[in-house]
């Protein structure tokens, strides 16, 4: 079997909030930092064992709950690879609630990257989130104003209830001067004909919006749409790697607990 390249460590179970979609179960423990270490180095010593042609560059993501509660732990495992001048990727999912001046200058100097939870404008994000909504958009836009919107990517989760905001999200977000976004409808939810219908038209609106930035001359801005970079992949090069669709299966990827 081929040794994964990226590993997502989930530091913990606990969360400050209880969003209604939620998948997993708050539980107030953390990872041990020797756990942490050991998953880092397990990953960097065993990436030589991938075929040349497999290799690409290691990533960590530090998943939860929300792992900012666990900011010592992730810090640990950081400083550690700084230490052994240990060479990959470092990225964190946040519902960016918990965001402090200390932890952004970290991020500042260590180039971590932000899979940032925000499900769309006010009234799409505050319908699930908790009213958190003011908070996010504030600590965004501290990021911002360091000039580090490069390190952010939106993650936006589209239920039934919210699809109809998403094409306005994502410009909301653009217009920000946030370039990547990553709009994935929950799958796990009930929706009805009149839902999909709404998540459909905000696809193709979302879609024609990109089209028309990917055809201004003007646009000097690297912007990802992701799943809909993705499909307009797969149509354009329809015998290339479809994996990006969907991570189950993939040699890629591990998940610590």
């Amino acid at each position: 079997t081929c040794p994964p390249i990226s590993a997502i460590i989930n530091v913990t179970d606990e969360c400050n909030l209880r969003c209604k979609y939620c998948f997993t179960h708050p539980h107030p423990q953390h990872m041990k930092l020797e756990t942490g270490k050991a998953a880092v180095q397990w990953l960097v010593d065993n990436y030589e064992k991938r075929p040349d042609e497999m290799k690409d560059h290691i990533s960590i993501n530090f998943f939860g709950g929300e792992p900012m509660l666990a900011w010592p732990v992730i810090k640990h495992i950081c400083d550690f690879k700084n230490k052994e001048h240990l060479d990959f990727a470092i990225g964190i999912t946040t519902n960016m609630t918990m965001m402090t001046d200390e932890m952004l200058d970290y991020i500042d100097d260590n180039d971590i990257f932000l899979l940032t939870s925000v499900d769309g404008n006010k009234e799409a994000h505050n319908a699930h989130r908790c009213g958190s909504f003011d908070v996010v958009m504030e600590n965004i836009h501290k990021v911002i104003d360091r000039g580090l919107s490069h390190l952010i990517e939106i993650r936006m989760t589209v239920t039934p209830e919210t699809a109809k905001y998403m094409a306005d999200s994502v410009k909301m977000f653009i217009d920000m001067g946030i370039n990547n976004i990553c709009p994935v409808a929950a799958s796990d939810l009930e929706w009805s004909d009149e839902a999909v219908e709404d998540l459909r038209k905000a696809y193709s609106d979302t879609l024609n919006m990109y089209i028309d930035i990917l055809n201004d001359e003007n646009n000097k801005r690297n912007i990802s749409i992701r799943k809909v970079d993705d499909a307009l992949t797969n149509v354009l090069s329809p015998n290339g790697d479809y994996d990006k669709m969907c991570n189950i299966a993939s040699t890629r990827w591990v998940v610590v607990d």
